[in-house]
This record gives C-alpha cells, sequence and structure tokens, in this order.
C-alpha cells in the first residue's frame, strides 16, 4: 500500500494509503524500510472485512475529513522527508 501511493505521488496524483489499525505497525515498517515515512497514511478502525456496509458506511465518514485534508495539504509538506526518494522514481520511470 505504501509503495502505491508513492508510485502515484511520484506522478504528480495526490494519494492518502487507507489501512486498518490493525495493520499500523507494519504499515509503519514499511513505511521506514522504503524510506517513505513522510508517505501521507489514514488508519480506519479495525476491523473491515466482516463489516456490514452501515458499518463500514460509518468508518468511512470517521476518516473522510483527514482524507480531504491529507489530499489538499501542500505536497512538499504532504511528503516531507519521502519527496526525494520519490523524485527519483518518478525520474526512472520516465526513462
Amino acid at each position: 500500500m505504501i509503495h502505491d501511493v508513492a508510485h502515484f505521488e511520484a506522478h504528480g496524483l495526490p494519494s492518502v494509503a487507507l489501512i486498518s489499525t490493525g495493520f499500523r505497525s507494519q504499515a509503519e515498517y514499511q513505511a521506514g524500510c522504503l524510506g517513505l515515512t513522510g508517505i501521507p497514511r489514514v488508519f480506519v478502525q479495525h476491523p473491515i472485512s466482516d463489516q456490514t456496509d452501515e458499518q463500514l458506511y460509518g468508518k468511512a465518514d470517521a476518516v473522510f475529513l483527514e482524507v480531504v485534508n491529507c489530499l489538499l495539504e501542500d505536497p512538499a509538506a504532504r511528503l516531507g522527508d519521502s519527496n526525494e526518494i520519490l523524485e527519483e522514481e518518478a525520474s526512472a520511470c520516465s526513462t
């Protein structure tokens, strides 16, 4: 998920990783290993897969403004230290 968001951001598409709180530590670990700690992440209350439509709508409503705010944030602020890595990825993909 982190790498996917990095790919989209590297190509100028504002993105946010939506991750279940049950996978927070794995997401943080992956971001650190990839050098992408600035990638925007929004954590949705776990569990996800066994929820009713109504419960999922509630979880989506709970994080909606946080997602919108991440997407509207200035890319330099949103990505922080990850921006340099993303620029390298974008230039490697364009050659």
